[in-house]
């Protein structure tokens, strides 16, 4: 799938399922749970989970937040991938698993707060959640500019 080609010049855009994509544009990832092993070309990624675990690897284009459910240290991480790091795209990967550690008052208000960050900065974000987290799709539909 071309996501930017589907995303166009939509800002918010919910993708309900599994994500396919190479990066061609400066791309901030955000991972909630798998760990960051290796750098890839065109990301800059912010690894929620590795160090839950262990002490993570050294990596020049990665930033470590202490655990998912960190949600300020979160939210900073993604103001600076846009801001700091200049990407255009940020994916957040996955929403769903985040209800795991938060409630979902203080997820909806995070989210609220990312998704304000991209369209103040006219950039774009993904939020990738999972096709049986019904509650979650519900809400976010609400704030998205396109649903895939």
């Amino acid at each position: 799938m071309d996501l930017l080609k589907k995303i166009g010049d939509k800002n918010i855009i919910l993708l309900i399922g599994n994500l396919d994509y190479k990066a061609k544009i400066k791309t901030g990832y955000v991972s909630i749970t798998k760990p960051i092993t290796e750098e890839k070309e065109n990301f800059v990624c912010v690894d929620a989970i590795t160090l839950t675990k262990k002490i993570p690897p050294i990596m020049n284009n990665c930033i470590f937040v202490s655990s998912p459910s960190a949600l300020t240290e979160l939210r900073l991480s993604i103001k600076s991938l846009y801001l700091e790091k200049n990407c255009e795209i940020v994916i957040l990967d996955d929403v769903s698993s985040m209800r795991e550690y938060n409630d979902l008052g203080d997820l909806t208000m995070f989210l609220n707060n990312v998704i304000l960050i991209a369209r103040e900065n006219n950039k774009k974000l993904v939020l990738i959640v999972n096709k049986n987290s019904n509650e979650l799709i519900n809400d976010l539909t609400m704030f998205s500019d396109l649903t895939i």
